[in-house]
């Protein structure tokens, strides 16, 4: 592999990734302060979550500073989103479903570098959960498709996060190409396709307000 390549995509995909995790922070905290509350998606959020906790071990175990070092920040932002929006907007059930699963991912997240250092699972396979979770973080603005089409809006999803996401596909598939890290590849390529129909989406229905009340 060509290191100088592998430095620049590696820097530039990290000043991308930074660029949209804190990307969402002015219209999270606008949010925080609507009254109604509004409708924002519980999914996406512990999705990030584990999408950020397990790429930090992964990268970790790899001692590659590109992968774990903005991972490391995004877990540390999720767990601020997620944290703001169960005390603020969501409401009790919804606070409680993603507290157990965060708590879930941040078990497994800790069991996975032992039992690799233990000679018991490859540390590949911490690769692999990490790029299910990154499928996982890419399509669970998708998982609200039945909503957005009776509703016709995208409302509480960010189109400058979805054009982020889709520059920082692209360039972490590039980063895995010259690293010949499948796990990485796999899951940016299909990210890039993910990101792509939810961009289609916000082309045909924006983020205006709901037509219809009866979806919440």
């Amino acid at each position: 592999e060509d290191v100088s390549q592998v430095v620049v995509v590696g820097l530039i995909a990290n000043i991308v990734t930074f660029l949209f995790m804190t990307n969402p922070l002015r219209e999270f905290l606008y949010l925080l302060k609507q009254q109604p509350p509004p409708y924002v998606p519980h999914l996406p959020y512990a999705a990030m979550y584990g999408n950020y906790l397990n790429w930090m071990v992964f990268g970790l175990c790899l001692s590659d500073v590109w992968v774990w070092v903005p991972n490391f920040v995004g877990t540390f932002l999720s767990i601020y989103y997620v944290y703001k929006l169960s005390t603020v907007i969501w409401d009790q059930q919804k606070s409680r479903t993603t507290m157990r699963i965060c708590l879930t991912l941040t078990v497994l997240a800790l069991a996975l570098p032992y039992l690799a250092y233990a000679n018991i699972i490859p540390v590949s396979l911490i690769g692999n959960i990490a790029s299910i979770f990154s499928i996982t973080l890419f399509a669970s603005p998708l998982l609200d498709l039945n909503r957005v089409i009776t509703t016709k809006s995208m409302e509480g999803l960010s189109l400058s996060s979805t054009i982020l996401q889709i520059g920082l596909t692209l360039l972490w598939t590039l980063y895995g190409y010259l690293t010949a890290n499948s796990s990485v590849i796999l899951p940016n390529v299909l990210g890039c396709f993910l990101s792509c129909s939810q961009l289609v989406l916000f082309g045909l229905y924006g983020t205006h307000k709901p037509v219809s009340n009866s979806v919440v």
